[in-house]
């Protein structure tokens, strides 16, 4: 299921992007639903040939016919890049339902649906636990076999970081801290859990664990801190 209106944009923003794609007055929506599924389409297959292109095994010729291939694809999709017909942002965090937390960053690096550099992370929200399940495959290997240990870290980042947006504590993180227990595997049912475990002023004191297949793997903390009224910088002198 293709997000359409929980990530559509409020009558008074209007995200860049080519004419005629706005993501707010009436049919326009419509419009955007069919873009968003054929866009969704194309980020689905370039995850899928990113992580093809780390095994290929095949005779020089046939790689350089695929080379040629995906170059061609490549400046096809160049001719479009004009800027994103949907918001960087959800424009209304508090809009979004416990199973639509993955409309909240729809072009994250880590959970972004639209971003085909993140892994297919689902997001959900049981009680007040944020919950990340995912399979990682060969594109984020470390050790042979085992998930490096800098995609767990960013993950965990993300995971704890929506937990504390699910408290009201949105903010960059300020410190971030992994216990790898064991090593993680590849192709395995991973689960992150992430919980507020108190907040002080504006930090956000936030922790988490990863299961592989139900086995402890990892353990996270971080703090996160809440902007200062105006703005997420603020700058000696302003």
């Amino acid at each position: 299921m293709v997000e359409v209106v929980e990530m559509a944009a409020p009558g008074n923003l209007r995200p860049s992007g080519p004419v005629g794609s706005e993501l707010s007055g009436g049919a326009r929506l419509e419009i955007a639903k069919e873009l968003r599924g054929e866009w969704l389409r194309i980020v689905t297959s370039l995850r899928r040939a990113v992580h093809a292109s780390v095994e290929l095994d095949a005779p020089p010729a046939r790689l350089r016919e695929l080379a040629d291939r995906v170059a061609e694809i490549t400046r096809e999709l160049l001719a479009h890049a004009s800027g994103r017909p949907v918001p960087l942002y959800h424009p209304d965090p508090d809009g979004v339902g416990p199973d639509g937390l993955n409309a909240l960053l729809p072009f994250s690096p880590i959970t972004g649906r639209y971003n085909p550099l993140a892994p297919p992370v689902s997001l959900a929200l049981e009680g007040e636990m944020v919950v990340a399940r995912v399979r990682l495959q060969e594109g984020f290997q470390g050790a042979p076999g085992l998930v490096h240990g800098g995609v767990l870290a960013s993950i965990f980042d993300e995971v704890l970081g929506m937990a504390a947006i699910a408290r009201g504590q949105a903010g960059p993180t300020a410190r971030l801290s992994v216990d790898y227990r064991k090593p993680t595997p590849l192709h395995a049912d991973l689960r992150f859990e992430a919980s507020v475990d108190r907040v002080q002023r504006r930090r956000a004191h936030v922790s988490g664990r990863c299961l592989a297949d139900g086995e402890l793997t990892a353990e996270a903390e971080a703090i996160y801190v809440r902007p200062l009224p105006g703005g997420w910088l603020r700058r000696s002198g302003d």
